[in-house]
This record gives C-alpha cells, sequence and structure tokens, in this order.
C-alpha cells in the first residue's frame, strides 16, 4: 500500500510541473538596445546642437533601420573607443576606425565600407620662414666662409688688376685711383662669374696673365659657393620635399590620440605630438607650432577644406587604409551588419552621400 501511495504521490506532482510549464508562455524575442560608441570626427563623424550626424552616423542609422535594432550613441574619447567594446560597455563602434593587424588582435571588423590613405598635411606658408631660417644659418655654417673668401679673392685680384694696368696709356684701368680701382673690380666680378662683357680687358703681361689665373680660381669658388647652397637648403629642407616615412623624422609631428597615423609615427621613431582631435593638430600646423599632421586623408582634406584654407595635403601616402565598423570579437551583430552594409553602399544613394560629406574624393585617396 505504501508502495502505491508514493507512486501516486510522485505522479501528481510530475502532473503539475508540466501543468505549469505547458500553461508559461515563452517570451517574445525583442530587438536589443545596443550602445553605439563614438568619437566627434569630421567627416564620419559630427555633433551640432546635440544632434549626431556624418558618413558614419548616415550608414549606421540605415543600417539599424534595415535590421530593426534600437540603440543610443556613446560618446567617447577616441583612444576608448576599442576597449569599450573590448569590456562590453558598447556593443558597436562607427566612425573613423582604420582596419588593422593591431585592431584586429582585440575586436572585430565589419567590411569596409570606404577607403582611404594616411597623408601628411603642411602649413602652405611656411616655405617664408623655411628661406628665412636658410639665410639665418647661412650666417654661422659653411655658405659664409664661401662668400667671405670669394670677397676677399675679388679684393687681391682688383688690386692686382689695377697695379698691373694703371700706367699703362690708352688702358682700361688708368685714370684717377677710385676709376682705376672701380674699373678693376667691375672686371674681376664679371670674369669670375663667366659673364665676360668685354667691355674692360687687361694689355699688360702681367694683367693678363692674373686673369687666366683668377679665370680658374672664379670656377673654383662659384663651383664651392653653389655646392655650399644646396647644402644649406637640404639641412632647412621645407616640409613640401617630404617624400615618403622617413622624411617625417626630421619633423615634428601632430597625430590624433590613438589613432594609425601614431601607430605608424611611433613605430618609426618619428618626433610626435598627440591631440585629442584633428582640428587641434591643424590649429597647431597653421599656427607654426608643428611641421606636420599626419592622419586620415579624407579627414584632413574635409577640416583644411572647411576651416584651415592656409594648409595643404601632400601627394605623399603613408599608407593605405579602410574604414570599416567595429563589433566585439565573436560578436553575432558582425554577420547582419555585414550583409546590410554591403547592400547598402552598392547603391547609387550610397555615392551620392559620400559626395553630400566628403565632396570628390582628390586623386591621391582614390
Amino acid at each position: 500500500m505504501r508502495p502505491f501511495c508514493i507512486g501516486l504521490l510522485i505522479l501528481c506532482i510530475g502532473g503539475g510541473i508540466h501543468a505549469q510549464t505547458q500553461s508559461t508562455p515563452s517570451p517574445e524575442p525583442t530587438s536589443p538596445q545596443l550602445k553605439v560608441g563614438l568619437h566627434d570626427k569630421p567627416p564620419y563623424v559630427i555633433y551640432t546642437d546635440g544632434e549626431w550626424s556624418g558618413l558614419g552616423v548616415a550608414l549606421w542609422k540605415q543600417i539599424a533601420q534595415k535590421l530593426g535594432y534600437t540603440y543610443e550613441f556613446v560618446a567617447l574619447p577616441y583612444e576608448e573607443l576599442s576597449e569599450a567594446l573590448r569590456q562590453g560597455r558598447v556593443d558597436v563602434i562607427v566612425g573613423e576606425l582604420m582596419v588593422s593587424a593591431a585592431q584586429e588582435e582585440l575586436i572585430d571588423f565589419t567590411q569596409p565600407f570606404l577607403q582611404t590613405n594616411v597623408l601628411v598635411a603642411v602649413n602652405s606658408e611656411h616655405w617664408r620662414e623655411d628661406w628665412l631660417k636658410i639665410l639665418l644659418h647661412s650666417w654661422d655654417g659653411s655658405l659664409l666662409r664661401v662668400v667671405g673668401g670669394l670677397l676677399v679673392a675679388l679684393v687681391i685680384v682688383t688690386l692686382l688688376i689695377w697695379l698691373a694696368e694703371r700706367r699703362l696709356a690708352g688702358g682700361h684701368f688708368t685714370g684717377k685711383s677710385h676709376h682705376g680701382l672701380g674699373s678693376a673690380l667691375w672686371f674681376s666680378v664679371v670674369t669670375m662669374s663667366g659673364v665676360g662683357y668685354g667691355d674692360k680687358t687687361p694689355l699688360t703681361f702681367l694683367g693678363r696673365m692674373v686673369t687666366i689665373i683668377w679665370i680658374f680660381c672664379g670656377l673654383l669658388l662659384v663651383t664651392a659657393f653653389t655646392a655650399s647652397v644646396a647644402s644649406t637648403v637640404a639641412s632647412t629642407q621645407t616640409r613640401s620635399e617630404l617624400t615618403g616615412l622617413t622624411s617625417l623624422k626630421r619633423q615634428f609631428n601632430g597625430v590624433l590620440s590613438g589613432s594609425t597615423a601614431e601607430q605608424i609615427l611611433f613605430a618609426e621613431g618619428a618626433r610626435l605630438e598627440k591631440f585629442e582631435t584633428l582640428e587641434d593638430a591643424l590649429a597647431a600646423l597653421s599656427e607654426g607650432k608643428l611641421d606636420t599632421v599626419v592622419g586620415d586623408g579624407v579627414s584632413l582634406q574635409y577640416l583644411i577644406h572647411k576651416e584651415f584654407p592656409g594648409l595643404h595635403v601632400l601627394p605623399v601616402r603613408l599608407n593605405l587604409a579602410h574604414i570599416a565598423i567595429g563589433v566585439a570579437q565573436g560578436s553575432a551583430l558582425r554577420e547582419p551588419i555585414n550583409v546590410a552594409l554591403l547592400e547598402i553602399i552598392a547603391t547609387p544613394e550610397w555615392d551620392k552621400l559620400v559626395n553630400q560629406y566628403v565632396g570628390e574624393l582628390p586623386q591621391n585617396l582614390k
């Protein structure tokens, strides 16, 4: 009897649990409230009057609409975006996020939506300062010694020609002392320079011997002067002569903190100063506090066109880069975002959107 009662009790309890399970409705799946990390960096992300816009923001809004995502924007310093994604403080990051091997170890990227280059911005007006540096440098360098040697040689040759020719009747260097010396100086200068007008010539044997020697010495002195000028110009090389990454080592460069440009220059051992925004870096460049600003070519072109007309971008490509959206490693968001992104950038409307925020890209960005 006792086993029968125990079995009946177990059966009743199991049936009750089963009935309760059957009667409890399953929760309906809901769209997640995503946190989207971003940083104010035109033209990808622009914050104006409490509203977020820009190329990256516009793309994300279209993706979210396609996928039915709800979201909120979370503003963060640029260098904290990747770490915030790793820590789960945000689910997605949008903006100027360059695909790189270093970043790929920390986060995952979607398909790129824009190609760009890391380029160099310089001050268009600094050429005047560079030539001033050349002149100042010349006064305590080798150029000063060459100029001094030329002047001493001119004085010696002038005196020798005048002494050899001053007593010759009908000669070109006779007359009062200042007339004869003036003619001898004129002759020495035009002979040294290779112009040789022929309006004044020595007629005595001694005068012609001095002239022959002076012609050869003049050639050597002029060559030395030219070489010294070239060396001085090279030592105070202007910013427009930048040819690549190695030449940036001699410059004082501004970069966006945490950017790919910072990683490139740091690895090369170049001098750099980090800024919170590219606008701050370009402002420092325009004030003469920096030699260059290195960064994303699209951003540099956009900001220079809008705010810094005295600057320009050099055709020096340091690194080809692709701009993408970032998600956490292994995130289930990556695949649906990829599909929606590729569908969007394949449309003519996307080209219009790029032109709206970036304009017609220069040849060095294509």
